[in-house]
């Protein structure tokens, strides 16, 4: 099982490997949804096989850029990585994997933290790095943020990223309504 200290690496690696709000130019856009209450990262039409090497959901933090030893609460609010032998889960186009999914051949992280309200969070998936390629897998990455619902359920609303390179940022809470 992964340490306390595995995950915040964890974390601040996303982070520094560009998968915040400004994708880093290897990154691969893929879809988040809600489909019944649950969170889904899913591959876009058109992309290849991937196999998954790990997965994670990482609270975006703006303007970090030293760790932090003791965050006030977890970046990483779910993780996966493939064990060693164990092969890997591999998605086609339209694919999804549901945030907290339990994989055999995957050890997950010693906790699930709950994702909060008013909070934007990065889904990402790696691919199995493939033979002698020094630069690491390709990076999967979906941006979005969490709204509590007048029922108090809660919402997982996608970065909308349009052709023209602009982005539509969904309204994640009640004060922005």
């Amino acid at each position: 099982m992964f340490r306390a200290y595995n995950l915040i690496a964890a974390s601040i690696a996303t982070l520094a490997c560009g998968t915040a709000l400004a994708l880093s130019r290897g990154s691969v856009r893929i879809n988040t949804r809600e489909v019944a209450g649950v969170l889904y990262a899913c591959l876009p039409e058109g992309t290849k096989d991937v196999s998954v090497w790990s997965a994670d959901v990482t609270e975006f933090v703006s303007g970090a850029t030293a760790p932090v030893a003791k965050p006030p609460t977890p970046f990483t609010r779910w993780i996966i990585r493939l064990k060693s032998g164990a092969k890997p889960l591999v998605l086609s186009q339209g694919q999804c994997l549901a945030f907290g999914q339990h994989i055999d051949g995957y050890e997950q992280g010693d906790t699930i933290y709950p994702l909060e309200a008013g909070k934007t969070y990065n889904f990402s998936l790696r691919a199995v790095d493939p033979p002698n390629d020094f630069l690491g897998g390709q990076d999967y990455v979906g941006v979005f943020c969490v709204r509590r619902n007048d029922d108090h359920s809660l919402s997982y609303l996608p970065f909308i990223y349009q052709t023209d390179g602009s982005v539509t940022y969904p309204q994640c809470s009640k004060a922005n309504r």
